[in-house]
């Protein structure tokens, strides 16, 4: 059997109300905020709508996950996103569209910062199959400017400026 609620003002004697289908609470509200408690994925239709969070912190994000509150997303400034893992901003997007990996402050398209001497700087590529190389290709706007790939078959280095090839073993 459907049901809905149609009021004006709906007033609970307690510090909250819950909203129970059959002997389940599936909904409460109080004064610190709306809490679901599906028994299954929830699903939620906002059409033509804005959910709006709380800019949070590395330590806090405001988007968070059930069981794990120190990893998520936050606004560390206006219009910048970050992503933390246990408590510590791993990724940052600015305004810009710059990516900072390791660093808060990225300053070019991709900023990848190590913690440590032994990583300072280091980008790693890995292919999914021992069959395919590791490539980094390099534009100029559209035109192909420079590729640097490792030959998987005979483990060489190939670096190209697009005209002429140096295969070093």
């Amino acid at each position: 059997m459907a049901g809905k609620i149609i009021a004006d003002i709906i007033e609970a004697g307690g510090s909250q109300i819950s909203l129970n289908v059959g002997n389940t609470t599936i909904l409460t509200a109080s004064s610190t905020g709306l809490t679901l408690i599906p028994t299954t994925n929830v699903n939620v239709n906002l059409t033509n709508s804005i959910v709006t969070l709380t800019a949070g912190s590395a330590a806090s994000p405001g988007l968070t996950f059930s069981g794990n509150t120190a990893t998520g997303l936050f606004m560390p400034g206006a219009n910048t996103v970050g992503l933390s893992t246990a408590g510590t901003e791993r990724l940052r997007v600015d305004s810009s569209g710059n990516v900072g990996i390791g660093t808060n402050s990225p300053v070019v398209k991709l900023h990848v910062v190590g913690d440590n001497v032994a990583s300072r700087g280091q980008l790693s590529l890995q292919t999914s199959s021992a069959s395919n190389y590791a490539q980094m290709t390099f534009y100029n706007q559209t035109t192909l400017g420079a590729q640097i790939y490792q030959n998987y078959s005979d483990n060489t280095w190939s670096f190209t400026n697009n005209q002429t090839a140096a295969i070093i073993r």
